[in-house]
């Protein structure tokens, strides 16, 4: 007889199964964006993890490829990548009308 150990998730299995190409996408994305504008506590790992209501290690995986967030959380993950990248977007025209 197997036993399987509590609290243990078949090896290779996703959680979430959702459609990889479109994670994928947004996975590129957020990554780019966290690595490229980082901002202690507004654009970093645990920020992230902390809007979607998750542990940082389990957005690392998301992040990584490890695993797949649920479709709640990627509407979430979404939604902040497009406020963080307009606000990306809007200090950039800031310092370029600052330096003209």
């Amino acid at each position: 007889m197997t036993h399987s150990t509590k609290g243990h998730w078949p090896k290779g299995r996703r959680r979430n199964e959702i459609d990889a190409r479109v994670w994928a996408a947004l996975r590129t994305r957020l990554v780019e964006l966290l690595d490229e504008y980082p901002e202690r506590s507004v654009r970093s790992r645990r920020a992230l993890a902390t809007i979607v209501g998750r542990d940082v290690r389990t957005v690392c995986r998301w992040l990584s490829g490890e695993d797949f967030p649920d479709r709640h959380s990627m509407a979430k993950l979404r939604a902040w990548h497009q406020l963080h990248r307009a606000a990306v977007r809007a200090a950039r025209r800031r310092r370029a009308g600052d330096s003209a």
